[in-house]
């Protein structure tokens, strides 16, 4: 699928057949708000300040979003209120 080719592109070390079942899974029912949020995160870590400036969302509204995104495990928070996209690849679905 497209979301194993985009991974895939980034050279990141595969992950198990049911991992990436499930984070393909978690990330097809998001809303607008979340997918937006996703697509403005990456592996780097970013601040819930850039973030706020990058999508243009309210502190309640973004929080609301960073909180479902990490329960789906797409997301992680790190160190200092940063947050950053889960690394990890597809390298085949079955």
């Amino acid at each position: 699928g497209s979301l194993g080719r985009i991974l895939a592109e980034t050279n990141q070390p595969p992950i198990s057949a049911a991992a990436a079942q499930r984070y393909a899974g978690a990330s097809e029912q998001l809303t607008s708000v979340q997918q937006t949020l996703l697509d403005c995160l990456s592996t780097e870590s970013t601040t819930i300040n850039e973030l706020m400036t990058r999508t243009d969302l309210g502190i309640a509204e973004l929080s609301s979003a960073l909180g479902v995104l990490e329960i789906r495990g797409l997301i992680m928070s790190v160190a200092g209120g940063r947050y950053a996209r889960c690394n990890c690849q597809i390298t085949q679905l079955r």
